[in-house]
This record gives structure tokens, C-alpha cells and sequence, in this order.
């Protein structure tokens, strides 16, 4: 057996051969609902009109933007369908898009 897991995982296959190392390359199998992570626009707008502040520079804060979207009937939703780790990409993704709109209005 090779002892370099690099060489192990290169290392050429009979096509009827299995593999049953653990370092073996594997594609990702995770197609739920949940890691699509796509929002509609209609739910980036929720986003824009609750988060507008962070959106605008202030700290992102994952504890106000469960709040946030706990107390606001148009968010719980959002709670429900994506995780907090999504929404939070999502608010820095609409952050780093404005910042970038307004370079290139300036320039």
C-alpha cells in the first residue's frame, strides 16, 4: 500500500476496482433545499428594508438579525427557510455590491 495519501488518491484505478479509502475524492451529494440557499427578490427586499443600517456599514450582528427578523411578521419566514449563517452572507453579499456601486459612480 502507498503511505502518501497523495499518492494514494492519484494513484491509478482498474475500472472495476472499488475504493475504500477514506481520502478517495468524493463529489458533494448535499442538494437540500436548505444549502441552495437561493433567495427570491422578493425576500432580498425583506432584507434590504430590515437590515438597511448593516447594509449601510454598521456591525453585522447575528443576535439583531434574529431578533430583528423574529419580531417582523415578513421575516420569521426567513428564519424557517435559510439558516443564519446564509442570511448573514447574504446581507455582507448586498454590503459589498452597494460598496461596489458606488465606486463606480464616483469614478
Amino acid at each position: 500500500m502507498i503511505d502518501n495519501p497523495v499518492n494514494r488518491m492519484l494513484q491509478a484505478k482498474e475500472p472495476d476496482q472499488q475504493c475504500n479509502h477514506s481520502s478517495d475524492i468524493m463529489t458533494p451529494t448535499d442538494t437540500s433545499w436548505k444549502s441552495q440557499g437561493l433567495f427570491t427578490s422578493e425576500q432580498v427586499q425583506i432584507l434590504l428594508c430590515l437590515f438597511q443600517s448593516m447594509i449601510n456599514g454598521s456591525p453585522i450582528s447575528k443576535p439583531k438579525i434574529t431578533s430583528t427578523l423574529e419580531e417582523d411578521i415578513d421575516g420569521r419566514p426567513l428564519l424557517q427557510k435559510f439558516t443564519l449563517a446564509q442570511i448573514v452572507n447574504r446581507l455582507k453579499y448586498e454590503r459589498k455590491h452597494k460598496r461596489e456601486k458606488q465606486k463606480r459612480v464616483y469614478k
